[in-house]
């Protein structure tokens, strides 16, 4: 499949979701020369909650473990910022984490 996006929407997303476990996995796909991706989480008043490093394969899914065992039950944001082909790029998903 070609992507016009460098980050496209349909490919950030994260399993399971909700979270019923202690981890959930983070998923993005990178359609261009990447040098960095960050994961920040926040909660719903804009908190930070933590920061991730991602991993940054270009032209490839990325994946990457969020330990959701010290957070509280609640909707939590993600938002995944991509540095490719010299741009940033960013796009936000909902996680679900249920205790």
């Amino acid at each position: 499949m070609i992507y016009t996006e460098k980050l496209p929407s349909n490919k950030v997303y994260n399993w399971p979701n909700p979270v019923y476990d202690s981890k959930t996995f983070i998923r993005y796909y990178l359609n261009g020369n990447t040098t960095s991706v960050t994961i920040k989480i926040l909660d719903l008043s804009g908190e930070l909650v933590t920061k991730l490093t991602g991993t940054a394969h270009s032209f490839a899914d990325n994946e990457i473990i969020w330990d959701v065992s010290t957070v509280q039950s609640g909707v939590y944001y993600g938002v995944v910022q991509a540095t490719i082909d010299g741009s940033t790029e960013t796009k936000i998903i909902k996680i679900a984490v249920v205790k």
